[in-house]
């Protein structure tokens, strides 16, 4: 079964909208510069105390990871349980 146009899909990684101005512009820079990683920084650190430091908590409190099929995989690592390291 295809979607319509007006209807959201879960399955895949698309945004119907398309990027930002904002978003095309960084990357661009960022491609220029050469200041990307291919995944990104592996333990999300910087995110992660960022968000402790605007939510007034520690940067351990945060499970960030790259789509929920590598969340499932980080949360049954941990056999269900978030309080608990893997």
């Amino acid at each position: 079964m295809t979607p319509t146009e007006s209807e959201l899909r879960f399955d895949a990684a698309i945004n119907p909208h398309g990027c930002s101005p904002a978003v095309v512009a960084a990357l661009e820079d960022a491609a220029r510069a050469r200041a990307y990683r291919h995944y990104g920084d592996p333990d999300a650190g910087r995110l992660r105390g960022l968000l402790g430091a605007h939510f007034d908590l520690p940067p351990e409190s945060f499970l960030v990871y790259n789509g929920c099929g590598e969340g499932f995989l980080v949360v049954r690592g941990c056999g269900g349980r978030l309080d608990q390291p893997a």
